[in-house]
């Protein structure tokens, strides 16, 4: 699968697509959803709700965001796929947090849900040639390819794992 340009996608994801930019991004994408599901069910309903500091989000808040942020990247990266020649809208990561109820839920929901929804991630980017992930279109009034889309999926997944081992466990 063809890999971003670093024309391909804004500054500030650059943290996030450096962590896979060597992989083979549909197998990664395969293996960190494996990875995922055994981290946060290896954590315990209490230690889900922890928070390491005050105003920070809880580890099954920072799962509810992942969540939320891949099905933004999975729009993005369809409609750019589809040649959407709309510009698409930021979002506010915290105000979505904020408005979501993670804490209320069981933490095996959240994490079926993201199971569930990166098998069918997996399963749309298999349909993605080369000339498909070359494509680009306009989110929060800038420009990303469908692949550099896929890349930043992966690397935001790595960035709050790390977040939450260096910081909660």
């Amino acid at each position: 699968m063809k890999k971003p340009l670093l024309t391909d996608f804004p500054e500030y994801y650059r943290r996030y697509i450096e962590k896979v930019i060597d992989k083979d991004i549909l197998n990664y994408f395969a293996e960190q959803k494996i990875y995922v599901v055994d981290f946060f069910a290896s954590i315990d309903e209490e230690k889900s709700k922890y928070r390491y500091a005050e105003n920070k989000w809880s580890i099954k808040q920072i799962l509810g965001h992942l969540c939320d942020s891949e099905r933004i990247f999975i729009t993005r990266a369809l409609k750019f796929a589809r040649n959407e020649k709309q510009s698409l809208p930021g979002f506010d990561e915290i105000e979505y947090a904020d408005s979501a109820n993670f804490d209320e839920l069981p933490l095996e929901i959240l994490v079926d849900d993201f199971k569930k929804m990166r098998d069918s991630h997996i399963s749309l980017f298999k349909t993605f040639n080369d000339e498909i992930l070359d494509r680009k279109g306009i989110a929060n009034n800038t420009e990303y390819s469908v692949s550099s889309v896929l890349y930043i999926m992966a690397g935001h997944v790595d960035h709050h794992i790390n977040v939450i081992r260096e910081r909660y466990l």
